[in-house]
């Protein structure tokens, strides 16, 4: 179950990196034609904005909004596949490695630093 599941997350990872490509090549259209996502396509006289691909930004703005709705979406999705992998794990005792936990291994008892004076009103006092 949890292989499954971790499978699945990797599945959306997948599509949430195609996800922040298309996102990337729809800004780049905006980039092109120097101009953002609120800026308006018209000037003060409401005539469109010369030099500038009303139809590509106006498209490219709608898949931007689409395309954030839809990583938010799958954010929210691989966040309940990784919380219920967390607590099936820690129901089962096991954080999905066979091998032991070894604490850090000492070739010697000898000290590295010895500390010789403590200065007033330093962390090191306090602690």
């Amino acid at each position: 179950m949890t292989d499954e599941k971790k499978n699945q997350a990797k599945k959306l990872m997948k599509e949430l990196d195609s996800i922040d490509e298309q996102i990337f090549d729809n800004e780049l259209i905006l980039k092109e034609n120097n101009i953002g996502m609120n800026e308006p396509l018209v000037d003060d006289q409401d005539f469109p904005l010369s030099g500038i691909d009303i139809y590509a930004v106006t498209s490219a703005r709608g898949n931007i909004r689409r395309l954030q709705n839809d990583r938010t979406e799958k954010m929210a999705e691989i966040d309940r596949i990784i919380v219920a992998i967390h607590n099936q794990t820690s129901q089962n005792g096991n954080s999905g490695n066979n091998e032991e936990e070894s604490g850090v291994h000492r070739t010697s008892n000898k000290p590295i630093v010895q500390v010789d004076k403590v200065s007033p009103n330093s962390p090191a006092q306090k602690a």
